[in-house]
């Protein structure tokens, strides 16, 4: 038998169990009545139900439970087993899917290694790359990834790349590449460019926006990758605007012809 007493003014009595424990604990309770009719062996339940009908003389909350110990006890072991398994569909589903992940640079010299870098969530899955580009001519950055899936997960790839080059963008070339490694078709996004074309693991980001010098862009698109050991690589290259692909080849052709005259 056990009861619980929450007396105002005095906080919440600890459950106990027989009457003398329990008329201890009420003489603590202003209001109470003096005497107690009930109080012989089921005094606490007689208690409980005198009380039931409503707060009274400084009660707030009596509670009985007439459980036998033996099935309090199986509840409990039923509450404790019911959070192990919760627990246990919880790491399962953290596990379900890509349990290795190895990124890597695989072409960076047109980056700048002060201001790239990357971050990456399994459970969501998602990776992050913060990219400056700080090349003088168009060239192509690589950033590559291995590892093992045991399922078919697909990842959300998340990139924001600095103009850090000497020319203004107007189109953002990606190419994906790997075994069993495809682009989700329609996944593509751009916070710059309004044009976006996919063909089969190509991305074209285009029009009608451009990136300035000093300004970033945003690109982002899911992969699918296959269950077992993977590996693939993404390459990405700007493209100049006209007038700046232009001044490029002056600038070259100026630079060759002075190299061709010497000192």
């Amino acid at each position: 038998m056990e009861v619980a007493l929450d007396c105002s003014g005095s906080g919440r009595a600890k459950s106990t169990e027989g009457k003398s424990e329990i008329r201890s604990l009420v003489s603590s309770c202003p209001g109470l009545p003096a005497k107690f009719p009930h109080m012989d062996r089921d005094g606490c339940v007689g208690l409980a139900a005198q009380a039931a009908n409503g707060p009274r003389d400084g009660w707030t909350n009596v509670r009985s439970d007439s459980r036998e110990p033996k099935e309090r006890e199986m509840i409990k072991r039923g509450t404790v087993v019911g959070g192990l398994i919760t627990a246990l569909l919880l790491v399962s589903s953290v596990q379900a899917g890509i349990t290795q992940w190895d990124p890597r640079w695989d072409d960076a010299s047109c980056l700048d290694p002060d201001n790239s870098g990357w971050s990456y969530d399994l459970v969501e899955p998602s990776w992050t790359i913060w990219e400056e580009y700080d090349a003088t001519v168009p060239d192509s950055a690589v950033v590559g990834c291995g590892g093992e899936a045991n399922a078919d997960p697909v990842m959300r790839i998340d990139k924001t790349v600095t103009n850090g080059s000497t020319f203004v963008w107007t189109d953002y070339h990606i190419v994906i590449s790997g075994e069993g490694v495809s682009l989700v078709s329609g996944s593509a996004t751009s916070d710059t460019f309004g044009t976006i074309v996919e063909t089969g693991n190509v991305i074209d980001y285009y029009a009608p926006q451009s990136v300035p010098i000093g300004a970033s862009v945003n690109v982002a698109f899911d992969i699918q990758i296959p269950e077992g050991m993977f590996d693939f690589t993404i390459t990405q290259t700007p493209t100049p605007e006209p007038a700046s692909l232009s001044l490029l080849a002056i600038t070259a052709a100026t630079l060759l012809r002075r190299r061709r005259r010497g000192p």
